[in-house]
């Protein structure tokens, strides 16, 4: 037939006959294709002379999908036709029972027949579903140069349905997922919608098949009320919005950029770690919850030493900027104070790998009052921390571990959080131990926070030892040439 090599070339061809059919569908009317013969290839796209015509309605009643009464869903019946017996083994031959060869013989249940006709049509109805159908198998010719009026092309397109991409593998996987969606033999399995499917052709580069769920199929959807199927739907496209890649920093997080440990920060650059008292450091505890949930405002001065420390302000700075950026953008402030980590593993994937992971992140503003010395402070905007939403999916799909969407720090404690998560872990029976680190390691503190200090300052005084023009004699002088270059060159050992 008319196949087409690449995903442009077929849309090119077949687009039109669809758009046609659909304007027809929107008066009413189908376009009324009851031989291939009226389909035709005028040399630029696939064409049929009709200016619609009206639905058919046979006078028998129409044949319905049987309900699934199993989890395992038939797809097809076969039935044994022959045995030939050999030496090693004996072979059976089946046949198909869903194709039906014989054009005399009456229908008396859906079944795929030749020369593009179908059972729809050939008990009396002719409908927008057939229509699909029909047009299904005519795209198929388009894409993949099969003539429907062998018996043999057909039933070898029925036994590949769900594998068409090995028919032609130079189109976009969007054309094997339209056409398979248009070709089932039971009209409630068809496509409803020729808008839909002209919508997956022309956005065919957006659309991704594998991402594609009908909830018709699913289970606990169809168990549901009319009234609880709204949620339903709701929650499936809230978590296929989750992003579970390494570049989500929410699940697999690092402080490159846009982050301020402010434990660390807090840190006094004593000599000897054994000084620092907890009450020195912005760590989660009952002197800390005090400032954040009872007295909404922590003063940073208190616990950074801006003045030794340089690399603060600036950092400090660029959060406050970009937090209100946001707000200015977006409409709502995004600057959040994580409260607490959950390092853990995902023994289903690498059981070396220890992920860090944001638990509860409370929701803050960052404001710089300017005076002798500048001084910053965090404004706590509601007490209730969210649990983070991506890092709840995950658990609750990897391990059926459920969180809840928010956590009162002024009528909870994340003691209790804790404590929900290990009696979730002990049912499943694992021997995994989750602990509450609620005592900071003030030695390894200490020591990371001496060393990250000594990095930044090596790193800025070999950003300030850089190259200095001023120590060497150049000049552009039209009358007294010296090139930079040369005499950088030159000044070399």
């Amino acid at each position: 037939m008319w196949c087409g090599a690449t995903t442009p070339d077929f849309i090119a061809r077949v687009l039109p006959l669809l758009e046609k059919a659909h304007f027809l569908r929107s008066r009413n009317l189908v376009l009324g294709i009851y031989s291939i013969e009226d389909i035709y290839f005028n040399g630029r796209i696939i064409a049929i002379d009709s200016e619609g015509k009206e639905f058919r309605t046979g006078k028998h009643k129409i044949f319905r999908k049987p309900k699934q009464r199993y989890a395992v869903e038939v797809s097809g019946n076969y039935s044994e036709i022959s045995k030939i017996e050999g030496d090693d083994y004996d072979q059976h031959i089946y046949d198909d029972e869903a194709i039906q060869e014989d054009f005399e013989k009456p229908i008396t249940k859906p079944v795929y027949l030749a020369r593009y006709k179908s059972w729809d049509l050939e008990t009396g109805y002719y409908d927008p579903i057939t229509e699909i159908f029909t047009l299904g198998f005519i795209l198929a010719s388009v894409a993949y140069g099969i003539d429907f009026r062998d018996i043999d092309e057909l039933k070898r397109f029925i036994e590949n349905r769900e594998r068409l991409y090995f028919y032609n593998k130079d189109l976009h996987p969007t054309i094997h997922h339209v056409i398979r969606e248009m070709t089932p033999l039971y009209r409630e399995d068809r496509a409803p919608s020729l808008e839909e499917i002209i919508a997956k052709l022309k956005n065919y580069r957006d659309f991704n098949p594998e991402n594609y769920v009908d909830l018709t199929d699913t289970e606990g959807f169809r168990n549901l009320n009319l009234s609880d199927r709204g949620s339903y739907i709701l929650d499936k496209l809230k978590r296929r919005l989750f992003d579970i890649s390494r570049r989500n920093k929410l699940l697999y997080f690092n402080d490159r950029g846009g982050f301020l440990n402010l434990t660390e920060a807090s840190v006094p650059m004593l000599l000897d770690y054994k000084n620092i008292t907890e009450k020195d450091l912005i760590f989660w505890n009952a002197h800390i919850q005090t400032q954040f949930i009872s007295k909404k405002k922590v003063n940073l001065n208190r616990y950074l030493e801006l003045d030794k420390n340089k690399f603060l302000s600036p950092a400090l700075n660029k959060i406050r900027l970009e937090a209100r950026k946001s707000k200015n953008e977006y409409g709502f402030d995004q600057l959040r104070v994580v409260v607490a980590f959950l390092h853990w593993y995902n023994f289903k994937e690498s059981e070396d790998e220890r992920i860090s992971s944001p638990l509860l992140l409370l929701p803050v503003s960052l404001v710089k009052k300017k005076g002798v010395k500048d001084r910053f402070e965090l404004n706590v905007i509601d007490s209730e921390a969210e649990i983070n939403p991506v890092l709840s999916y995950y658990l609750k799909d990897l391990y059926g571990i459920e969180l809840p969407d928010f956590v009162d720090l002024e009528t909870s404690s994340i003691e209790e959080l804790v404590q929900s998560i290990k009696n979730q872990i002990s049912l499943g029976g694992t021997g995994i131990e989750l602990r509450w680190r609620d005592k900071p390691k003030i030695q390894l503190i200490h020591k990371l926070a001496k060393r990250n200090f000594k990095l930044k300052k090596r790193k800025l005084s070999n950003r300030n030892s850089g190259l200095s023009t001023r120590s060497y004699d150049y000049s552009y002088d039209a009358q007294n040439v010296k090139p930079l270059g040369l005499a950088i060159f030159n000044s070399k050992p």
